[in-house]
């Protein structure tokens, strides 16, 4: 499998966490997503103000709820905007050596039968140097720890 590949996985597993997260209903003071929205309440004006322009950078997109609502001024969803861009930059740089603790993260980005298997990885002998992951499915690939 090219590496290219499982990380597209691994990024559209994440997204969909997050349209699951930016369903969660407003914050009430008991509520879970109250204190998740703790620290914007704790952040200086300056900072919250730079968080409300890094919303104002996106085009509005109506499949894009939590970019849509951000740009809004919904606090929350400032904070999941800029967590889910993060996690994407973070996905999209995953460097070839840690493939195994991206597909413990997300093991839907690989088949089933590979989620465990051994991992080689190489440069594909072509003009872009693809990186390559080949799995052995008959040796077994300990997790690795958090």
């Amino acid at each position: 499998m090219k590496l290219d590949g499982i990380k597209k996985k691994a990024l559209s597993a994440f997204l969909m966490a997050f349209d699951r997260s930016a369903a969660l209903p407003s914050p009430g003071s008991g509520h879970a997503s109250y204190k998740a929205l703790l620290p914007f309440v704790r952040m200086l004006g300056s900072e919250r103000q730079e968080l409300r322009e890094f919303a104002d950078q996106f085009t509005s997109q109506s499949w894009d709820s939590v970019a849509l609502c951000a740009k809004e001024g919904d606090p929350w969803r400032q904070m999941l905007l800029r967590a889910r861009e993060e996690g994407i930059k973070v996905i999209g740089a995953w460097d070839v050596r840690c493939i195994g603790r991206l597909i413990d993260l997300f093991p839907e980005s690989v088949p089933k039968q590979y989620r465990n298997a051994a991992i080689t990885c190489h440069v594909a002998d072509d003009e872009n140097s693809t990186w390559t992951v080949e799995f052995d499915a008959t040796r077994r690939r300990h997790p690795v720890a958090a």
